[in-house]
């Protein structure tokens, strides 16, 4: 076995006499702007759109129940009317909120704003609520 260091012989590169003399030289870092505070980061990304996504409620159906949806049908969701519904900004949970119309449009009022680790407990809550629901037809 050939030492881990050396270059085996059939991957060693032929020097070429018609090809330039390269001479690597260390990489250098120029040193980081300490003046640059959070508020001018973000500044920076102030105009970066991302998708918002509100989620009323959740359910699992079978493909069978799937199958069988008509126009009309009910489909029940795994929270209660009195819930929050979750703000999701590009896949992350934001804010929870009500939803309320305005101008004939719905829109969400902010109860909550979501940071770090309230991330996971307001995921658990919904996820304990989860159940196998019925779909009901509505005729």
């Amino acid at each position: 076995m050939e030492n881990p260091q050396q270059v085996p012989s059939n991957l060693a590169a032929e020097k070429s006499p018609t090809a330039p003399s390269m001479a690597l030289q260390p990489f250098q870092l120029s040193e980081l702007d300490a003046s640059a505070t959070p508020e001018a980061v973000v500044g920076n990304l102030a105009d970066v759109e991302l998708d918002l996504r509100v989620e009323l409620g959740a359910t699992q159906l079978s493909l069978a129940q799937i199958m069988k949806l008509r126009r009309g049908s009910v489909v029940p969701l795994d929270v209660a009317i009195s819930e929050p519904v979750r703000l999701f900004a590009d896949e992350q949970l934001i804010a929870m909120g009500e939803v309320m119309v305005l101008n004939d449009q719905f829109c969400i009022r902010i109860t909550k704003l979501i940071q770090g680790q309230d991330q996971e407990g307001a995921e658990a809550s919904s996820q304990d609520l989860s159940t196998d629901m019925e779909v009901e037809d509505a005729a």
